[in-house]
């Protein structure tokens, strides 16, 4: 994602305000997929400045827009290079049996939850 913004500027602004956005989606999003499975909400902001249907606000979208720049410049960047330090140190085969491994087991506790909270 920051790669792709990154391309089209180098403006803090500008990325702070794609960020803000597409956080502040992927929240409204969340929030009502998990109100349609689980049949609960997680979260509410009715009570907050400028919210839309309680499941986003500006206040929240601020700071997701704030915790992804601080992630982009400061957490990001040192992460990477630990990663890639990591990837020629360990075969290519066994980071995909891991990955493989983790998928199952996300998908298998995913699929419980559903079951646990539709019956």
């Amino acid at each position: 994602m920051n790669y792709a913004i990154s391309k089209k500027s180098n403006s803090i602004i500008i990325k702070f305000i794609s960020m803000t956005i597409i956080f502040t989606i992927f929240e409204y999003i969340v929030s009502l997929v998990f109100e349609l499975i689980f049949g609960l909400r997680w979260w509410d902001y009715t009570n907050e400045f400028l919210n839309l249907n309680g499941r986003i606000c500006l206040a929240f979208s601020i700071v997701w827009g704030i915790g992804a720049i601080m992630f982009v410049k400061f957490i990001y960047p040192p992460l990477q290079n630990i990663i890639n330090k990591l990837r020629k140190k360990i075969p290519k085969h066994f980071i995909n049996v891991v990955l493989v491994i983790f998928l199952i087991i996300t998908l298998v506790d995913f699929i419980f939850s559903i079951v646990k909270y539709i019956s």
